[in-house]
């Protein structure tokens, strides 16, 4: 996996060429004559200990800060997916990576490398420039495997792109066999400082405001990406629960004899493993009914077997075949086992809305 780091990404964008790609994805002559005199006649100015510039025009650039920002900034790169022959982007705003699979390193290394080839000369025609020193490459492999010592070698602009065994991308701390290790290591820290906030704090408070702490505090971390750090170990996912414990104690004012499964039912949250498994859930339902992006509404499918039996009225979903430890990380096995174990009415229930709520009151997970 590649890394890309785009320099000034959302300042680079150039207003002619986007309103041209507008008009290649459909958009009508009134919509992009909105666009076009939303980003012109736009100017700034620079004021250093209080002296001023004086006022430029600028004729590229998408205002930060905005909802529309990302959005069309998105638009200004749809086009960068034709581009790639072996490998998958993965675009989300300014965060660029190019995912490429193979049997063998050297393989994917080439594959790669190619698809840089191309993509830097794209990069210069829509004048877009990539900073090389912060772009990276990670091989993800099993832990047995014997590519796990291997380093990509791959370069961009006649330079090297640095081989890393940890990399932040999208909030999420990636490594090499997808342990999740580090990132879960560095949450439990964050969540233990605002545990023991929570717990300075609790003898001045009630009830219904600790709860409303923890809820704005600590919750939103534990349930932000939490469909994957479910590919982690029982051990590491144990250390996210008792920092959970933790929060849900000083909440309560409740010593170590209280039980988990009564802190949980006086907050009125789910475990940490309960809210995997029911995220995960979700996931599944979106891509069973069509209601994600391609490659997750591929990625699930609902059971047929080759004769009639009577698993054939209970809306399984198939479960892909995997016969190695680090496969079954992999959501689509997780999320089938997790969808076939909700009763037949709340696998069946079409309405994203309606299935959100049967899930969240359903206690099988418990």
């Amino acid at each position: 996996m590649l890394f890309l780091d785009l320099a000034k990404a959302f300042d680079t964008v150039d207003h002619a060429l986007l309103i041209k790609k507008l008009k290649c994805l459909g958009f009508r002559y009134g919509t992009t004559m909105w666009f076009e005199s939303y980003l012109s006649d736009r100017q700034q100015l620079t004021v250093v200990e209080g002296h001023s510039s004086s006022l430029r025009h600028m004729n590229c650039g998408v205002p930060q800060g905005s909802i529309l920002g990302p959005l069309l900034f998105i638009c200004y790169v749809k086009d960068l997916q034709r581009h790639c022959l072996y490998s998958m982007p993965c675009v989300y705003a300014d965060d660029t990576a190019l995912l490429c699979t193979g049997d063998n390193p050297e393989i994917v290394e080439g594959m790669l490398q190619h698809d840089l080839n191309v993509l830097s000369k794209w990069f210069v025609v829509n004048k877009l420039s990539v900073n090389v020193g912060k772009t990276k490459a990670m091989l993800f492999t099993s832990n047995r495997s014997k590519y796990k010592h291997y380093e990509l070698s791959v370069s961009l602009c006649n330079e090297n792109v640095k081989h890393v065994y940890s990399m932040k991308y999208l909030g999420l701390i990636l490594d090499p066999h997808l342990t999740f290790s580090l990132h879960i290591n560095k949450l439990c820290g964050k969540l233990n400082s605002r545990s023991k906030l929570l717990w300075q704090i609790r003898g001045f408070i009630d009830f219904n405001l600790a709860k409303m702490l923890y809820l704005s505090l600590i919750q939103p971390h534990i349930l932000y990406c939490n469909f994957v750090l479910d590919g982690a170990t029982m051990t590491e996912k144990g250390k996210l629960q008792i920092q959970q414990n933790t929060a849900l104690r000083a909440v309560c004012k409740a010593d170590y004899a209280f039980s988990t499964a009564k802190l949980l039912s006086a907050v009125g949250v789910d475990s940490v493993q309960t809210c995997m498994k029911k995220t995960t859930c979700k996931i599944v339902h979106k891509g069973l009914y069509n209601l994600g992006p391609p490659a997750l509404n591929d990625m699930f499918n609902h059971y047929e077997p080759a004769r009639q039996r009577r698993s054939s009225t209970a809306c399984l979903v198939d479960i892909p075949h995997c016969q190695t430890q680090f496969g079954m990380k992999n959501i689509a096995v997780r999320g089938a086992k997790y969808s076939n174990m909700l009763p037949l009415e709340i696998k069946t229930c079409p309405v994203t809305d309606n299935f959100k709520a049967m899930i969240k009151k359903y206690p099988g997970f418990d």
